[in-house]
């Protein structure tokens, strides 16, 4: 296809794959919407159980979170 035109073009080598190329579309997608069921859609995953592999913790979203806790005191 034209991703592996593209990528031999490039000479990336076979690391760099379409599944790679997706993975890290539905990472970034969920840190983007911390919403699982809108990256199900993005993905166009049936199953929720197939979304839950981007529901991990990046540093990002971590700061994010613990950006948001009020401080007490």
């Amino acid at each position: 296809g034209i991703f592996i035109r593209y990528r031999d073009f490039a000479e990336l080598g076979q690391v760099y794959s379409f599944h790679a190329l997706r993975h890290c579309f539905g990472t970034f997608a969920h840190e983007a919407t911390q919403d699982l069921r809108a990256t199900q859609a993005l993905m166009r995953h049936r199953s929720p159980k197939s979304t839950l592999i981007y529901a991990h913790i990046t540093p990002k979203l971590k700061a994010l979170a613990a950006s948001k806790v009020p401080v007490i005191g």
